[in-house]
């Protein structure tokens, strides 16, 4: 196998696995509405800095995720699951190019491949790479 072929094996997967389910779902845990309600937060009052979340809750962790929601909700009009979802899809999609791109030089091509979709196929990974969560980014 060579370097191309897994190169496009891996993005194929990748498209199919993380973006092709981003909106199969509706919100269903309690910390995906919340960590969303921030970023909503943030667009309406601008305080892109300390938002307040429900209740005014201040959010306990850094607001990189709900930069990001913001960025896709602008770029998408709208703020829904998918633009919520879709920076940790963009997260796990980055990773796993950067963890092929150190494989391929360490190892053979076949390997990092197989290496990859080990990775993106456990069942905590793929999770978290389609969850609004902070723990993806």
């Amino acid at each position: 196998m060579t370097r191309s072929h897994a190169f496009i094996i891996l993005l194929c997967f990748l498209f199919v696995s993380l973006l092709g389910v981003l909106a199969d779902k509706p919100f269903s845990t309690r910390g995906e509405p919340r960590e969303a309600l921030v970023a909503q937060a943030m667009l309406n009052s601008g305080n892109y800095i300390l938002a307040e979340g429900y209740a005014g809750a201040v959010p306990s962790k850094p607001p990189f995720l709900q930069w990001m929601v913001v960025a896709a909700a602008k770029v998408s009009g709208r703020l829904d699951e998918v633009s919520a979802r879709l920076p940790s899809a963009f997260g796990a999609f980055v990773f796993a190019l950067v963890f092929f791109g150190f494989l391929l030089r360490r190892t053979d091509p076949a390997v990092a491949l197989m290496s990859c979709l080990i990775l993106l196929t456990s069942f905590e990974w793929f999770r978290a790479s389609l969850a609004c969560r902070v723990d993806m980014l």
